[in-house]
């Protein structure tokens, strides 16, 4: 048996709204009425679901349900979803898929499942995020995979796919996990990363890796420059980069005809930080 839930916008909201209760597994069991009965935090006012979207269970008893859904509904919305923020915070298991634009804070704090979003995002996409997976048709604003200000760990775990562009400091502050951008990115991708991967295919902003103890940064587009506290060390096929490459393809990824046996040039860095971390800049995409 195989339950979807389809949370359809029929008014947008004029103010912000604080929307961390849509997620599989508060909907999951509930009839119709109850869903509508969630609530919606809208600027400093408690609405709810029903006051904005129409509500449909669907269960389909001729599918089995997959057993990475952890048994929950898969929560399905659609409409310009710009102002709803948090949508899939501390997602821990289940499917939800947004046909749309979502705004800030999409999938933070998530611990698994996967949070599919087929339009773009906005700021601190997968903010703190310790497992499953993000998708991003679109474009994603900026510090994905980072870490709130004021907190010095981001990301911890899981993966976000971003097909489009990616804003500012995309995977600031990680510890483990991969950001992958498909498109460009702004400035100082995997700043101040102290473990995981940020992978950029297009253009890039200034500093990458500034303040970097540990991890990787791998830019398939020369950067400008690089900060004079990375060092040359040498142009080498990493062994792991075929392995990254199908997982990338697998998810749909188009990384420009970028090939497994791609040439990069390491840099050690950032100096200041021990040098222990790595920029990877492709010479050769075949």
């Amino acid at each position: 048996m195989n339950t979807q839930v389809r949370l359809t916008l029929r008014t947008s909201p004029d103010l912000p709204v604080e929307a961390e209760t849509l997620n599989p597994e508060n909907v999951t069991g509930k009839r119709p009425d109850e869903i509508e009965a969630l609530p919606l935090l809208v600027g400093n006012r408690q609405e709810s679901v029903g006051d904005h979207f129409q509500v449909e269970v669907l269960t389909d008893h001729s599918h089995v349900q997959a057993q990475d859904d952890g048994g929950l509904a898969t929560l399905l919305l659609s409409g310009n979803l710009q102002r709803f923020k948090r949508l899939g915070e501390h997602l821990g298991a289940g499917r939800m898929v947004v046909d749309g634009p979502v705004g800030f804070n999409a999938g933070a704090y998530m611990s698994g499942g996967t949070l599919t979003i087929k339009g773009d995002a906005g700021d601190y996409l997968g903010a703190h995020m310790e497992g499953g997976l993000i998708e991003v048709l679109g474009s994603a604003g900026n510090f994905a995979g980072a870490a709130y200000r004021g907190h010095k760990h981001g990301m911890t775990g899981g993966a976000v796919i971003i097909h489009g562009d990616c804003g500012q400091m995309a995977g600031g502050r990680m510890r483990r996990g991969l950001v992958a951008v498909a498109g460009s990115c702004g400035d100082v991708p995997g700043f101040g990363m102290r473990a995981g991967t940020v992978l950029v295919g297009g253009p890039t902003g200034i500093r990458p890796g500034a303040d970097m103890s540990r991890g990787s940064v791998i830019l398939l587009t020369r950067p400008q420059a690089l900060l004079p506290t990375f060092r040359y060390d040498c142009a080498y096929r990493p062994p792991f980069w075929p392995l990254l490459l199908a997982w990338l393809a697998k998810m749909g990824l188009d990384l420009a005809e970028t090939g497994p046996k791609a040439l990069f040039e390491r840099y050690s860095g950032d100096a200041n930080e021990g040098a222990r971390g790595e920029v990877l800049v492709c010479r050769s995409r075949l």
